[in-house]
């Protein structure tokens, strides 16, 4: 019997070229969009480029989306509500201008220890200084302020306006008027002007800076290098700071970007209120602004109007004590922010209610002393005629002393300690443990402010006396209370110093009195 299989075999044919048919298709839809990676170097950045724009425009949208959810403030709002109360200050001042040979002239005491340290050490005595003539000379600064009523009165600095001749305001109109002096304070750096304005004002409401807290968000505004109406933000970084500015130092410090012409500026909150007022920067350093708690203004406005602003004071130079001075005291262990008096002035309520150099401050009217500033601020708000009772330890005993406040002097002027005569270093002196020292005359004792005392004219570099910060160019007084009238005196009473005791050492430095904790071995 015979079968046919042509029908199979074409079937097979037709199969094949199907087959062959699709191979050919999917080689020519792979040809239709080739990448040639190593031969088109430009298609591939082209390729790679597009896909990277695309995932920047999906991560792009999910940021709009998640910072539409998150609660940033809105400082465009805040701004248009309290820019135009901002204002810039120009102040003309006659100023004395030093010929240009007297170049180093008129420098801090401490500029050389500042910038040098123990690389420039004068010997004690300093050698005199002769005075140069100086030459008036008119000058202008600027600064910044900002309006708290109708009224026209401004806030701003005391350091912007002081000793000015003439004080001009420009407003966010641009228009510009001639501004009154009204009060101010320099222990504060505060100070209030006004002008009389034929506008509407913006005034900005005060807050609570007592409310405020570390991390808040702030906007400064000011005129830095004359540019008014700038605006920074940044956060409250710190609060109660101090920077040696002065006997009230209790700073908000911000790190909103604060710069020169900033001072007198508001810092303002979230809810578009000042809580402080800008005043000082460190220029060597980024993000360190300081500005005046709002409520110091408010407390001493009253006396801001009627220019009568006073402070209460007792008479006293005062030291925050260290641990080694604090044992070497005895002070109890609950008093960790006790103060010591390192010095007395003569003839003010401190002498007066018998207070001694020495004696510790625990605590005043039945609270805990905090600290030198705290103390410093609780005294300068209490009204002169006042009575505070302190907690005193002397001599290892608590006794209580009442003493009545007085006013503070305007002015606590230092003496002027250029003209040191100049003795012979090796003429009854003495080298004990590395610290040199000499037995000082009525001229020496009348330039440091001390009757009796022995200077240090040298100190070896890496001694004990050294390591505490004991420098040549200061008269030690006493150590653990025994006054030190001469190198022999110094002499006997250094060598009591047992082996591991730690003792203080009342200093005086041209800047005033001290005490150093010191142990030789």
């Amino acid at each position: 019997m015979h079968i046919n299989t042509k029908p199979v075999l074409r079937i097979q044919h037709i199969a094949t070229i199907i087959l062959l048919a699709l191979i050919v298709l999917v080689a020519l839809q792979g040809c239709s969009n080739p990448k040639q990676t190593a031969t088109n170097p430009d298609n591939q950045n082209l390729n790679t480029d597009t896909t990277t724009l695309n995932v920047g425009e999906t991560n792009l949208q999910n940021n709009v989306n998640a910072n539409t959810n998150t609660p940033y403030p809105n400082f465009v709002e805040i701004i248009n509500r309290t820019r135009n109360g901002t204002v810039n200050i120009v102040v003309t001042q006659i100023v004395e201008q030093q010929p240009m040979s007297s170049l180093f002239n008129g420098m801090p005491n401490n500029f050389f220890d500042e910038f040098f340290g123990e690389f420039f050490q004068q010997p004690f005595p300093q050698h005199p200084q002769t005075p140069r003539p100086t030459q008036p000379r008119e000058s202008q600064s600027q600064g910044s302020g900002f309006v708290i009523n109708q009224d026209g009165y401004i806030v701003t600095n005391n350091h912007v306006v002081d000793n000015g001749t003439s004080i001009v305001v420009t407003l966010s109109s641009g228009n510009a008027y001639n501004a009154t002096l009204i009060g101010t304070d320099p222990l504060t750096d505060l100070a209030l002007i006004k002008i009389d304005a034929n506008e509407t004002l913006t005034p900005l409401p005060l807050g609570n800076s007592d409310a405020t807290n570390i991390g808040e968000w702030v906007l400064a505004i000011g005129s830095p290098y004359g540019l008014d109406a700038t605006v920074t933000a940044g956060i409250i970084s710190a609060k109660d700071r101090s920077i040696q500015s002065g006997p009230f130092d209790s700073f908000l410090q911000t790190d909103a970007s604060i710069n020169p012409g900033n001072s007198g500026g508001p810092l303002i909150n979230m809810a578009g209120e000042v809580i402080g007022i800008n005043t000082a920067i460190f220029r060597s350093a980024h993000g360190l602004g300081f500005s005046i708690p709002i409520n110091t203004f408010t407390t001493l406005m009253p006396q801001l109007l009627n220019n009568s602003v006073v402070h209460g004071w007792i008479g006293v130079t005062l030291q925050e004590l260290t641990p080694e001075l604090a044992s070497s005291f005895g002070v109890p262990k609950d008093y960790n922010n006790a103060i010591v008096i390192a010095d007395v002035v003569p003839d003010n309520p401190a002498d007066k209610s018998g207070l001694l150099p020495g004696d510790v401050i625990l605590d005043v009217n039945k609270m805990p002393v905090n600290g030198f500033r705290g103390f410093a601020q609780t005294v300068g708000s209490t009204k002169p005629g006042k009575t505070v009772t302190l907690g005193i330890l002397r001599n290892n005993k608590r006794i209580t002393v009442k003493v009545t406040v007085g006013e503070r002097p305007e002015t606590a002027g230092r003496k002027n300690n250029d003209n040191n005569q100049n003795n012979d270093n090796n003429q009854n002196s003495t080298t004990v443990d590395g610290i040199s020292v000499q037995n000082i005359d009525n001229k020496t004792a009348e330039e440091y402010d001390v009757a009796y005392g022995v200077g240090v004219w040298a100190v070896e570099a890496e001694s004990n006396a050294s390591s505490v910060g004991l420098k040549a160019g200061v008269i030690i007084m006493a150590i653990d209370g025994t006054k030190i009238t001469s190198v022999a005196d110094f002499k006997a009473t250094y060598s009591k110093i047992k082996s591991g005791d730690t003792v203080n050492m009342r200093v005086a430095t041209p800047r005033g009195k001290t005490y150093i904790a010191y142990n030789k071995d």
